[in-house]
């Protein structure tokens, strides 16, 4: 496991906490509480460049482990907090 973090941010503004594309995509299907295993392609996570932080390499998958805690809607904006667990 390389990260275990709770995450609170904006949809369409998860890069700004670290938050991947595909983990960002995956959340817009998730209910209240729930959790979930997501498997994340190279492309939605650190594509060509990897991650040296966390040591991924180069057109790495990803997979995560992710329960959404809670979230709150405002007219067109959704704002969410999970738990995120980089396996």
């Amino acid at each position: 496991m390389f990260e275990d973090r709770d995450v609170g941010f904006i949809l369409g503004e998860g890069a700004e906490v670290g938050v991947v594309d595909g983990v960002e995509l995956g959340l817009r299907r998730f209910t209240r509480g729930e959790k979930a295993r997501l498997r994340v392609v190279s492309k939605l996570a650190y594509g060509h460049e990897g991650c040296a932080k966390y040591d991924i390499p180069p057109d790495a998958d990803l997979e995560y482990e992710i329960e959404l805690q809670d979230f709150v809607k405002v007219g067109s904006i959704v704002g969410a907090c999970f738990v995120q667990k980089m396996a």
